[in-house]
């Protein structure tokens, strides 16, 4: 990684309280990119109903060490850098129907950083 924009949203509440929830967001995310060799670049931050920070990364990588989405073919491994259906577990958990280590494993591994990978 080379370069990343942050998009928080912070909830609703009183200006220190907000201020104080961003501020503890960007910090956690700061140190997490430094570690990684990745520079925080901008991004952009808004209220809303939920606490949420994303991030868009950018990098180099060599065009003959690339992996495309299409083309596998019978016999060829498939390489997962973390688990899939996260997103529909998620989906769940709003809905609460999702079981309580489910989530907790998913989080866990959302936590963990695909460096090794």
């Amino acid at each position: 990684p080379v370069g990343a924009l942050a998009v928080a949203v912070v909830p609703y509440g009183l200006e220190p309280k907000v201020e104080e929830a961003l501020f503890q967001m960007m910090s956690g995310a700061c140190k997490v990119l430094h570690e990684a060799g990745c520079a925080l670049l901008g991004g952009h931050t808004c209220e809303g109903v939920e606490l949420s920070l994303g991030f868009c990364i950018t990098g180099h990588a060599d065009a003959t060490q690339l992996l495309h989405k299409g083309g596998l073919e019978a016999g060829q491994a498939l390489l997962l850098s973390k688990p899939i259906g996260t997103g529909a577990l998620f989906a769940a958990h709003m809905r609460r129907a999702a079981a309580g280590p489910h989530v907790a494993s998913a989080l866990k591994g959302m936590l963990t950083s695909n460096d090794a990978v």
